[in-house]
């Protein structure tokens, strides 16, 4: 099926899905141009998910960990972007696919945007933990409480999908770059240069 484009780091799993689309010719018809992202690692990089979101067809299915479909979900907004949990049974995932396939391209816009808006404290108070600075050194800079401190850190993680510590230094990145159209970096980089200032690093 030459309009459908595969996606992934491994050769052998495009193989695997080019092997299973190869079964499926002849039985149903793709309209327009569809791509099949799977992402079999436990996150996605900067480039994975820019080549997903500067992707131009019609319909997009993603293959991924449960986790990376919560990130993925929670930040993007696209009628035209399917999600599918690579820890499944084989018959589920290839029927997921089939249906992928099978089903009409959406009618309204399947333009890929952004979903969630960070606050400048949200931010500044995510950059100054990935720099690596305290709960304390953080709550002195914001003039916030420390308890304070910890439930902004939760809800901003809770805002982008990011469950974990270590899915939030992963997807960071990530995140900054989407959003930089939202919250110029140059306001963040001078909100946390007020709120610091005087402190002892």
């Amino acid at each position: 099926m030459r309009n459908i484009s595969i996606y992934a780091r491994t050769y052998y799993v495009r193989l695997s899905v080019a092997a299973f689309l190869l079964e499926l010719k002849g039985e149903i018809y793709p309209v327009g141009n569809l791509s099949i992202f799977v992402f079999e690692g436990p996150w996605i990089n900067l480039k994975d998910f820019l080549a997903m979101t500067e992707c131009t067809s019609k319909r997009i299915l993603i293959i991924a960990k449960e986790e990376t479909i919560d990130f993925l979900s929670a930040i993007l907004k696209a009628d035209k972007i399917s999600y599918a949990c690579i820890d499944t049974a084989l018959t589920h995932l290839k029927q997921i696919i089939k249906t992928f396939i099978q089903h009409p391209t959406p009618p309204i816009s399947n333009q890929i945007t952004p979903t969630f808006f960070l606050q400048t404290r949200e931010w500044c108070i995510i950059s100054l933990y990935l720099q690596g600075k305290s709960n304390h050194y953080i709550s002195m800079a914001m003039k916030r409480s420390a308890k304070q401190i910890n439930n902004l850190k939760r809800y901003t993680m809770k805002k982008t999908g990011v469950f974990s510590d270590a899915a939030l230094v992963n997807y960071w990145r990530i995140i900054t770059h989407w959003s930089h159209l939202i919250v110029p970096e140059s306001e963040v980089n001078r909100a946390i240069k007020n709120h610091t200032k005087g402190l002892a690093r």
